[in-house]
Order: C-alpha cells, then structure tokens, then sequence
C-alpha cells in the first residue's frame, strides 16, 4: 500500500469502568468514489439469515438507521416500546401507540429545512470483527443493537451501494457506544479513513493503528486528527488550511472550533 495515505479521526470517552479485555472491535472502511462518501459494513440478524448492509459514517447523528427492507429476515427483529428505558434514552424520540419512534434530519438536510424522518426503534444482533494481541479478526456478535427501520425516501441524498446511516455521535445509542458497552472495553473509537482500497474503524482498546486490518499487511503513513466535543458536537482545532497547495491568509481566530451546524457525515469534497 505504499504511497497511499489514511487520516485517523480520534475520539476518545473515558469514564471510571474496569475493563475486562484490551481487545479491538473493528470494522472496514470504503469510499465510495462518485460520491466522495465514507461507508462501513456490518452484519444484522441472526448467524443462519444474517445480512451485510453497507451504512454512511456520520458523527452527527445519535442511532443508526437504515432500510431494514435490505435485512435478508425480519423474524429476529424485535420493537422498541415507547414506555422502555432504551426508548426514553434517545434524543428525538416519540411514540406511535406503544412503539418508539426515531426522529432525526437527514445528515443532507440543511438547518433550515423541515423536513426529518420519523422511523421505529427496533433491536437485533450485529456481527462485526475483533481482533486482539496482533491475531487475525474473528467475527463476534452482540445483542441487543438498537436502530430505526427508515423508508427508502429517508435515503435521499446517499450513494446506492449505502443502505442508511451509523450514527456516531457522543449521544447515549450511537453504534461504537453501543459495542463498547456491550463488551465492557473503554468507550473511544477511531476512524482511518482512506483515500483508496480499505480503511479501519476501531472501536475499544485504540492504542495501536500502524497495521492495516483489512487493507494489507504493511504500515501505512497516517495523520492523527484529534477530536474534542462541545455542545455534545465534534470539533476540530485546524492551524492552518491550503487551497490547491497554497496557504490561505486567515485571522487565526476564523480557525477556531466551533460545532457543526450540518450534520457530520463523512465525505471528501
């Protein structure tokens, strides 16, 4: 992989917890090309009618949601109902009768627009990687995943190959919360996002990113972009920004983070 580059997105959530494993839970990373979209992969239901669906990374949004109609079996797929904790704990939710419900915008939805999706809460297994001490991935499952069965129409916006979004959030349900609580590892995850063939998304014990997981066996060159959060959003502190290799003259005070207004979803412009 040599002459190829990733950048390391790094969050990090500690939190007073004892840790029974320094394993690493991880999943791929892709780029879709025509659309410059970042993407994921994982495995939802049970092991004999488990389906891989492709989901868009975004930082903006708190529970993963997607076109459940893309899941091989619904017989594993169980609803949230609007009286349980799982449902009390999601920013944005409502009820439809006794069933939860999502409500979140678009990650393409300007601020200014009304329209958001309104979709069930619903709960299934997930099947990612795990990797520890330099072994070789294994496929683990967790269960109970929590997420929202959307419409087709919520997809607007997203490439083809991508059948919804994995929230990343700092919320309460974002997906790497989720796995880290369900295997009791430190809550923090990466993402090295590449600019061509596979990346990585880390999630748990995130000491080490040097070996590629899913893209080959030699180190690759690496930029590490630390996160902060204010405001329950993701910031950045950029010292600089260059246009086509030239400096751009700025008051330093302009490069100063602030909250995204629009959403985080990953994607290179």
């Amino acid at each position: 992989m040599g002459g190829h580059t990733h950048l390391i997105v790094f969050v990090s959530m500690f939190a007073a917890i004892t840790l029974i494993s320094e394993a690493q839970y991880i999943l791929p990373i892709f780029k879709h090309e025509p659309s410059k979209q970042y993407y994921t992969l994982i495995y939802i239901g049970s092991a004999t009618t488990s389906s891989p669906v492709n989901l868009l990374l975004d930082l903006g949004t708190n529970l993963t949601w997607l076109n459940c109609r893309n899941i091989k079996s619904l017989s594993s797929l169980r609803l949230v109902t609007c009286e349980s904790s799982t449902c009390k704990s999601i920013s944005g939710n409502g009820c439809d009768g006794k069933i939860c419900l999502y409500r979140e915008p678009s990650p393409f939805l300007l601020t200014n627009h009304t329209v958001t999706k309104t979709d069930r809460v619903v709960q299934d297994k997930a099947t990612i990687f795990s990797t520890e001490n330099g072994i070789p991935p294994s496929l683990v499952s967790f269960r109970p995943f929590t997420f929202s069965c959307a419409v087709q129409k919520n997809l607007q916006g997203i490439a083809p190959p991508i059948s919804g979004v994995i929230g990343l959030s700092s919320g309460e349900l974002p997906f790497w919360r989720q796995v880290t609580s369900a295997f009791n590892v430190i809550p923090k995850f990466a993402l090295c996002l590449p600019s061509s063939r596979v990346g990585t998304f880390y999630m748990g014990a995130t000491s080490s990113y040097d070996t590629p997981v899913f893209g080959g066996k030699n180190p690759v060159p690496m930029t590490l972009t630390p996160l902060k959060i204010d405001s329950g959003k993701y910031l950045i502190s950029p010292t600089s920004i260059y246009v086509d290799g030239i400096p751009l003259s700025l008051n330093p005070s302009l490069l100063e983070g602030s909250p995204a207004q629009h959403g985080g979803s990953l994607h290179q412009r």
